[in-house]
């Protein structure tokens, strides 16, 4: 069974995933009060996010699983925009991406096919989530929100990371870096308040960290296509 999930992984891959596994378990063990669904959201988290990187489908069910304990912990923090993020947008994305990735296979095992983004559905898609944001800042100042600022520019990177999710593109990855950095920040500020969430923060980290080598690994695989693509068209041309 391990060999099968894994197969394909090289070793910085799955030495990666060990290193962050292992960081946010020993922050869990070092904190004072200990939250084993701070400790489960982020391991379920941490892994997905690799999964994700590169490109398996299998990374978009543990997605799932991830966002629907991240609700939790949100709801419980008093972070409504993050609670509404995730039951409004990235859960319902990620059920959506799930049938979209299963229906554009690559040819690799288990991934799926990298996708171009056209310069006029980005300019739709920012207009769109610029739109919804604004929107999303009045109803979250209504709810009382915690960290009121932080919480809209989330939706930003949020709501554009999982558009692109599905889509398919491998610019999903850059505005999933920039959400690291902000929820790094929101958490804080809930440890600064005095709530157990250390495992939280240093799985932010490490989502970083398996972010940018997923932007990597992305584009690679999106070079490789399309000189397959080319040959392939070549091939029959001749």
């Amino acid at each position: 069974m391990f060999k099968k999930v894994f197969h394909g992984w090289n070793i910085f891959e799955l030495c990666l995933l060990a290193v962050s596994l292992i960081a946010i378990t020993v922050a869990f063990f070092l904190g004072e009060e200990k939250d084993p669904l701070s400790l489960l959201t982020s391991l379920f988290g941490v892994v997905s996010v690799l999964f994700v990187a590169k490109g398996l489908i299998l990374g978009q069910y543990l997605t799932v699983i991830f966002l629907a304990l991240y609700a939790t912990l949100s709801f419980r923090a008093a972070y409504y925009g993050e609670l509404i993020l995730v039951l409004a947008i990235t859960l319902p994305s990620a059920l959506v991406a799930i049938i979209t990735w299963l229906k554009n296979p690559s040819k690799e095992r288990g991934k799926v096919q990298v996708n171009k983004i056209s310069g006029k559905e980005w300019g739709v898609m920012l207009v769109a989530v610029l739109g919804i944001t604004v929107g999303a800042y009045f109803l979250l100042k209504a709810l009382h929100t915690a960290q009121l600022v932080v919480s809209t520019v989330s939706f930003i990177t949020s709501l554009s990371a999982a558009y692109l999710l599905v889509r398919r593109s491998e610019y999903y990855a850059v505005f999933y870096i920039l959400n690291d950095v902000i929820l790094i920040i929101l958490w804080s500020l809930a440890l600064a308040e005095g709530q157990h969430v250390l495992p939280s923060i240093i799985s932010y980290c490490a989502f970083f960290l398996n972010d940018a080598y997923g932007f990597i690994d992305w584009r690679r695989r999106a070079r490789q296509q399309q000189r397959e693509a080319a040959a392939s068209l070549e091939n029959g041309e001749a």
